[in-house]
């Protein structure tokens, strides 16, 4: 399993890329590359919000109630 800091670190990385990609590819012209970028930081922001979601859902059902 990943490590939390892992993730943030991927996922920035990828956001962090994504970006430079997509200013380089509007500056070179080539909007099939810019939009492709565009789609890449929309699924990679996605993804980490919902591996986070799950990961918070996953530990809130985990925990024991004390009042059981």
């Amino acid at each position: 399993m990943i490590k939390n800091r892992t993730r943030i670190r991927i996922t920035w990385f990828c956001l962090i890329t994504g970006f430079v990609l997509g200013a380089f590819s509007i500056h070179k012209e080539m909007e099939g590359v810019a939009v492709t970028a565009i789609g890449l930081i929309t699924f990679v922001a996605g993804a980490y919000i919902g591996g986070k979601t799950w990961n918070n859902n996953v530990a809130m059902k985990n925990k024991v109630d004390p009042k059981m």
